[in-house]
């Protein structure tokens, strides 16, 4: 009798590293046989059954067998331990034999965070599997991708869709490991703090030879509405330090999600604050951090007060999935939502603001009162006269002069009604709080 005591699980997606990726399988075999029998360990395509590399010889000893096998990317795969009788060549049948199915070889995401990022969505959409796109569910073992990809407590989250969108660029197949938590405080993900989540999340990854390529993290209404927002920055760059470093790879890619809108809550300047903090913090986090992506939700529909809605995670997931094609894999165009880079006063009554990536501006014909940008000095909030979009470049006519410092901000408050989208894109502009404009 052969059993496996190390091997890939069914479905499980192997993490490659340059093209490949090192399977080891290990386990007993029946010793009474030991001296009539060879082991043998292959992998088959479980498209026509050809051996994907050649049968390899197990090392045998004392009732034990290792092999490694070293798999091309791809798959799906049937990895096979045959146990026949003493002949020097690779086996065509065998007296016994173990099997595990459906193996890919590809890139794994690792997904963190809160109920947005758990998905939590509400409504009907359309989202069928793909047979190369595989989950390690909440279980802990692997499983075909479908809705909901976690837990029972789930519904509808992004990350279907952007695997899939991965999957039809790569043509690999892709992993997802969702690890989120509703109402998850930041502190929760940090080592240095409760570090619970965290762990499990380690945890989670450590159990298999599974690795990742990628975390997705989409997270933050918990310190906006706690009063924690001036901290979010030196909390996210430390869980990033922390996930580079456990996962050995400095330049692990992290792909963010901004924090959207909170609607139908309770208003007030310090909610207004915490949710302009938060949101700049993870701006500057992918602005200052090497390796970190942001992209934002700002134009999701709700499902209630906080949750974006079933169809509207559908097209979330595709846009990271864009986002994460051109950053890490260098494929595709207009993948990037445009980003304030400098904000600059022509005159004191005068503010030209410069976007990058940026093909025009679209405001939808908002009056200068309903634009979500919002401009103050050292006297208070500057009020808008009128406005104008040319390309990259948007100009702001003043009611009055400025004084001392002047800051400006777009889409900061909690609940905002309208929002800045790029034209071209299609993707909202990223919220910005605070900028302080230059005299130059």
């Amino acid at each position: 009798m052969i059993t496996l005591t190390e091997a890939p699980q069914n479905w499980e997606i192997i993490q490659q590293a340059a093209g490949v990726a090192r399977v080891a399988v290990a386990g007993t075999y029946d010793v009474g046989a030991a001296d009539e029998s060879i082991i043998w360990v292959g992998a088959l395509s479980e498209d026509d059954l050809a051996p994907v590399v050649a049968w390899q010889r197990a090392e045998m000893q004392n009732g034990t067998f290792r092999a490694t096998l070293v798999l091309p990317v791809g798959g799906l795969y049937r990895v096979e331990v045959r146990s026949v009788g003493n002949e020097a060549t690779p086996p065509m049948s065998a007296k016994q034999w173990v099997a595990r199915h459906h193996i890919g070889v590809g890139d794994n995401y690792l997904i963190a965070g809160q109920s947005n990022a758990a998905g939590v969505g509400r409504g009907y959409v359309a989202e069928s599997p793909d047979l190369c796109v595989h989950v390690l569910r909440d279980a802990r073992e692997w499983d075909l991708a479908t809705h909901p990809l976690d837990t029972v407590r789930d519904r509808h989250n992004p990350w279907l869709s952007f695997a899939k969108t991965l999957r039809r660029a790569l043509g690999y197949p892709i992993g997802l490991i969702p690890t989120a938590v509703s109402a998850s405080q930041i502190r929760r993900w940090l080592p240095e703090m409760e570090g619970d989540l965290y762990r499990e999340m380690r945890a989670a990854t450590e159990r298999s030879q599974t690795g990742i390529r990628g975390v997705i993290w989409y997270q933050g209404c918990a310190e906006a509405m706690d009063g924690f927002g001036d901290k979010y920055f030196g909390y996210l760059s430390s869980l990033i330090g922390h996930l580079r470093e456990d996962y050995h790879d400095p330049a692990l890619p992290i792909l963010l999600l901004q924090l959207n809108r909170h609607i139908n809550g309770q208003e007030s300047p310090e909610m207004h604050r915490g949710w302009g903090e938060v949101r700049e913090a993870q701006r500057q986090a992918a602005r200052r951090i090497p390796g970190v992506y942001l992209t934002t939700a700002f134009d999701s529909a709700m499902s209630d007060g906080i949750h974006n809605a079933a169809a509207t995670n559908a097209a979330l997931g595709d846009r990271v999935g864009r986002l994460a094609l051109g950053h890490i894999y260098g494929r595709g165009a207009d993948y990037d939502a445009a980003d304030l880079e400098r904000a600059r006063l022509l005159s004191e009554t005068e503010m030209e603001l410069t976007f990058s990536h940026l093909f025009t501006l679209g405001t939808f014909g908002l009056e200068p009162a309903r634009l979500p940008i919002r401009v103050s000095d050292d006297k208070g909030e500057v009020l808008i006269h009128s406005y104008t979009c040319a390309r990259e470049r948007v100009t702001l006519c003043l009611t009055r002069p400025v004084t001392g410092r002047v800051y400006v901000s777009a889409m900061d408050k909690r609940e905002e009604p309208y929002y800045l989208i790029d034209e071209g894109t299609q993707i909202p502009v990223i919220a910005f709080y605070r900028a302080e404009a230059t005299r130059d």
